[in-house]
């Protein structure tokens, strides 16, 4: 009885240990893979130096694909104390299945070789590049007048397709030179939230920063950008110790976030005034889209002798609101003996809100040996802590794990300490892996891939946001009946109502047809209940039988009812699910036919109609047919226009015949109807609006069937056949009786 009673008590403490002790000290298995790219390139190689990665940027619109530049060891130059690459911008794509694609820009006429080498340790390369969405990639660059004059220096940027065209050309003002004379490069460009709305580029000038807005505008899928606002952020006076970074917030504006030291001088020898001599402030300017004015500056943190070396700040992945981590130098400083005392370094973590109010405010510690060169937050929660050692031409990266109570985590992998090329090039994808250079070789590059695990104390349902919980279609699911009408979210926290849109999209032959959006500003059918939202859908949504589809949810659809703070979205292709197939028994079996129905174009769409010549308007009803297949969607032997139209003023009247099915496992005539009524009638909600030509059809009219005469007279023709007939058998019995009149007559007569 003793030995089970000490096994009891044993087992209820490891029980104890396995649920009550801190997460930090569970150990994580990370897992990775490696990616080689051997170079080519239609010119010969220009300096016969081995290609290095210089830099690793990611799409915010797509999770797996990321951006690399190339570049080759041209000479060193002494006196900037930096290395210069051959006259060639080389970006390399790597899409999600590991293929490369590679854009090669090769025209020194515009960028000059002053952009080819770093001007100074501190400043930023004078060539940039920026994912943006789809598959454009802004280009950022100097060009001059005259090389040897920086005055005549001005900011310029390309964007390029992946094709490697270029698709609009960009001129944002004057480099900037400081103190006045000397060039130093430097620019923060960030994407909005919703990338395809533009980007916000931030740039000193004259010891200033200063801010512009661009919008992304689109016209027959070729991008133009335009200027919406400019202006400047105040100067700051006396900053000893300057740090500044740039975020995209939930409700498509942005946070100007800075971390600033200033100096204030006392003559007195007064020890404890002189301990406050440095004021220390961490500060936040959050900006609405195409806001025409910079806010005002609300303070988040401050302290006294404080130097913020780094300063890192995004959308809180976990919480609610937006978070910064900043890394300071503590110091005493006296302006009597000159000394500096009491050093420390620690981190400051700050949770807050679009208001500026503060959520939680954590002073860490962690025990790293070496400088910090680098953080990032995780999207699935957790931060990574990047510490480097320079070895000789490579740099040795020690990664470590924290988790959302600031805990070091334990994982099991040979990358604790990663050894990669001489310019430490990495990212951190959206999907929570991070991307490294390795060591190059003379004519191939390598970037190790790590999936980081999840450190968030929620769980990652695999929906690309922590704070979804359950959804309905479930991620997955392989048969969701078919006009299915209502799907919900459920959220780990109450949720409101907010204004953004909701996409259905189906997937049909590798393109993504638009089935359906709701706006959740505009939703009358849109309710919400404590943490869940349900959405009615239209009956023709999903009405493809073994159709692929996938629910895009954009940030700021809901808010938090608490804290009236923009929500994470749901990124493309992470929602996904499958409509039921049709079984044998479920076959369709009544066939009633064939339908012809008629189609009404809008004013505009008619007199837009009228304008095209024979050729155009045959053009026209191959397009129209073209596009409602893909809408409806069906075969497109189904669809029939029959090339007659009528003018009923002011609009154009279309005859459109639907065939009934040849398969019983299809959508019959009378389906295809009603699917193409409902799509019209909600226009402004479905795919309808997005084509060129079915955004003329006319949505107060829909489909109207026409009905075939002798159904629609058939009463009528009744009764005249009957009045024929009737009068028919009078006219034969009055003919009758007629002739047996005159016989008898005649009988008479010869009688007598």
């Amino acid at each position: 009885m003793k030995i089970q009673s000490y096994y009891l008590r044993f087992m209820i403490i490891i029980i104890f240990l396995l649920i009550f002790l801190p997460t930090g000290f569970t150990r994580f298995t990370i897992s990775y893979s490696y990616l080689a790219y051997q170079e080519t390139s239609v010119q010969a190689n220009h300096t016969g130096s081995q290609p290095h990665i210089l830099h690793i940027e990611h799409y915010n619109d797509n999770p797996d694909t990321a951006v690399v530049r190339i570049g080759r060891t041209n000479y060193y130059d002494y006196g900037s104390s930096n290395y210069c690459y051959e006259q060639r911008l080389l970006l390399r794509v790597i899409k999600a299945d590991g293929s490369v694609l590679q854009i090669n820009y090769e025209n020194a006429t515009e960028i000059q070789d002053i952009n080819y080498c770093a001007v100074t340790i501190l400043a930023k390369s004078p060539i940039n590049f920026y994912p943006l969405f789809d598959q454009y990639i802004l280009a950022t660059y100097t060009h001059a007048t005259n090389t040897s004059d920086p005055t005549t220096y001005v900011d310029r940027g390309m964007v390029f397709h992946w094709n490697g065209t270029i698709i609009s050309k960009l001129e944002f003002g004057p480099s900037y030179l400081s103190p006045g004379t000397n060039w130093y490069p430097n620019e923060f460009i960030v994407n909005n939230i919703t990338p395809k709305n533009g980007f916000l580029r931030l740039s000193a000038v004259n010891d200033t920063y200063t801010k512009h807005l661009f919008s992304f505008l689109f016209s027959n899928d070729n991008g133009t950008f335009s200027l919406l606002q400019s202006d400047t952020v105040r100067s700051l006076q006396n900053p000893t110790s300057f740090q500044v970074t740039v975020f995209a917030t939930l409700d498509g504006g942005y946070a100007l976030m800075y971390a600033n030291t200033t100096i204030r001088t006392f003559t007195s020898d007064n020890m404890l005034a002189a301990q406050f001599s440095e004021n220390a402030g961490i500060y936040a300017i959050m900006l609405g889209y195409n806001q025409s004015k910079t806010p005002q500056i609300f303070i988040l943190y401050q302290l006294p002798n404080i130097n913020f070396t780094r300063l890192f700040c995004s959308v809180d992945f976990v919480e609610i609101g937006h978070s910064c981590i900043a890394y300071a130098e503590r110091t005493q400083t006296t302006t009597v003996s000159s000394t500096t005392t009491n050093s420390s370094t620690f981190y400051v973590k700050i949770r807050f809100l679009s208001s500026g109010a503060i959520l939680s405010l954590d002073t860490m510690f962690p025990p790293n040996n070496v400088r910090l060169t680098n953080l990032r937050m995780l999207p699935l929660g957790g931060y990574a802590v990047i510490n480097r050692t320079y070895y000789g031409q490579n740099i040795n990266f020690t990664l470590n794990l924290y988790n959302e109570s600031n805990i070091l985590s334990e994982y099991d992998s040979p990358l604790e300490q990663i050894t990669v090329n001489f310019n430490g090039a990495f990212d951190v994808l959206r999907n929570n892996t991070i991307l490294m250079a390795l060591n190059e070789t003379t004519t191939s590059w390598r970037i190790l891939s790590v999936n980081l695990p999840p450190l968030s104390p929620f769980s990652d349902n695999g929906y690309g946001n922590l704070h979804v919980g359950t959804t309905y279609p479930p991620k997955g699911l392989n048969n969701l009946p078919l006009n299915t009408n209502m799907i919900n979210i459920t959220f780990n926290f109450p949720i409101s109502l907010s204004d953004a849109n909701l996409t259905i999209y189906q997937k049909i032959n590798n393109n993504f047809t638009l089935r359906q959006f709701i706006n959740s500003k505009n939703c009358n059918n849109c309710i919400t209940s404590g943490k869940t939202i349900t959405l009615n859908v239209l009956n023709c949504t999903f009405n493809d039988p073994g159709g692929h589809y996938f629910i895009q949810m954009d940030n700021n659809f809901v808010k938090s009812a608490v804290y009236n703070e923009p929500i994470l979205g749901i990124d493309q292709n992470m929602w996904s699910f499958q409509t039921n197939n049709i079984t044998s028994s479920e076959k369709n079996i009544d066939n009633s036919g064939d339908i012809r129905g008629i189609l009404r174009l809008t004013n505009s769409g008619s007199q837009y109609f009228q304008k095209l010549n024979d050729s155009g308007k045959q053009d026209f009803f191959v397009t129209l047919i073209d596009q409602l297949i893909l809408m409806i969607p069906t075969e497109k032997d189904r669809l029939d226009p029959d090339k007659h139209y009528q003018f009923n003023a002011p609009n154009i009247l279309i005859s459109l015949f639907i065939h009934e099915a040849k398969d019983n496992g299809k959508l019959t005539a009378a389906n295809i109807k009603d699917y193409l009524h409902q799509l019209i009638t909600n226009k402004a909600f479905t795919g309808i609006s997005t084509g060129t030509v079915t955004n003329l059809l006319d949505e107060t009219y829909g489909f109207q069937q026409s009905q075939d005469i002798g159904k629609k007279y058939s009463a009528l023709i009744t009764i005249v056949v009957m009045t024929f007939i009737i009068l028919l058998l009078l006219r034969f019995i009055l003919s009758f009786k007629v002739n047996l009149f005159v016989n008898f007559v005649s009988y008479n007569r010869h009688k007598c």
